[in-house]
């Protein structure tokens, strides 16, 4: 969704293409071809454009398109793999270089040939943190504190200027998501099939595990989650999955569809708090239904 809850954005197979369309399903366009792949994205604040990561031959870069023009910048370019790309604060934009968060100021794409320029003054740097590169990066209510995923699923509250850090997770922690207010960690452990949703509540230091789930996605209220119900078998296929709805602290509970014939997975709840989109992973299809209070 984007950040005004006017245009949606979604890859192609297996990542390959990447396109957008409004909430109602028109004006579907392909916005990067099929040749340009588009790994992990972040809306910019203005609704107008994306970045994302894109592999290739000599390494990472970092790009921007334009999705009413489909007109793609290059932003930076580094032989080592950039970490998904995160808004810290407006205009400010955190990539992961192995263990260095670089910080950069937005506005200045489109001087200097378009190219970002790094803050140095914001550069936080984890490399005396055993952390074994950085993936994810996600800002809490602490200005000083963030909640950083690794390459292998293991999540990390770190404080990169006083060097505090504290391993929140054992490897294997997936689509580590944080609130809108900023005080709560959600993510899915193991396989689609067999996992867990998983609340850490930051403020309590409360871990609450609400059972079996994966795809978890915050409402407006930080309080409940939409997320998937699988069924899996013994080789973690996925066999069906329905959506449900619950309190992150395991209250209320409710199931909210009872459609075997489809596979409900990847729910994605607009910034407005008034649709949500879900992919039914039998039949390719991408779902949008009202969010009814």
């Amino acid at each position: 969704w984007s950040p005004d809850s006017t245009r949606v954005t979604m890859n192609g197979f297996q990542a390959y293409g990447f396109f957008a369309a409004k909430p109602d399903g028109t004006s579907f366009q392909m916005v990067v071809g099929s040749a340009g792949f588009v790994s992990d994205y972040v809306w910019a604040g203005d609704s107008k454009s994306v970045i994302y990561r894109a592999p290739t031959g000599e390494g990472m870069t970092l790009n921007k398109v334009d999705i009413n023009t489909q007109a793609i910048t290059e932003l930076s370019r580094t032989p080592v793999a950039y970490s998904i790309p995160a808004y810290l604060a407006p205009q400010r934009l955190a990539v992961a270089e192995g263990q260095k968060i670089n910080q950069f100021d937005t506005s200045t794409i489109g001087t200097v040939g378009g190219k970002l320029r790094a803050r140095q003054d914001l550069t936080l740097d984890l490399t005396s943190l055993p952390i074994e590169g950085v993936e994810k990066i996600l800002p809490t209510a602490n200005a000083e504190q963030y909640i950083v995923q690794d390459g292998y699923g293991v999540v990390w509250k770190v404080e990169p200027r006083s060097g505090r850090f504290e391993k929140l997770t054992e490897p294997g922690a997936w689509n580590v998501i944080m609130s809108p207010d900023k005080k709560k960690v959600l993510y899915h452990t193991d396989s689609v099939a067999k996992g867990h949703i998983i609340v850490i509540d930051l403020a309590a230091s409360r871990v609450q595990d609400l059972g079996v789930g994966t795809y978890g996605a915050w409402l407006a209220d930080s309080e409940h989650i939409l997320y998937s119900i699988p069924v899996g078998d013994e080789e973690h296929n996925v066999l069906g999955a329905e959506l449900a709805l619950i309190a992150y602290d395991g209250r209320d509970k409710t199931q909210l569809t009872d459609t075997p014939e489809r596979i409900e997975l990847e729910a994605a709840v607009s910034p407005d708090n008034k649709n949500i989109l879900y992919s039914d992973w039998n039949q390719g299809i991408i779902y949008r239904a009202a969010l009814i209070k």
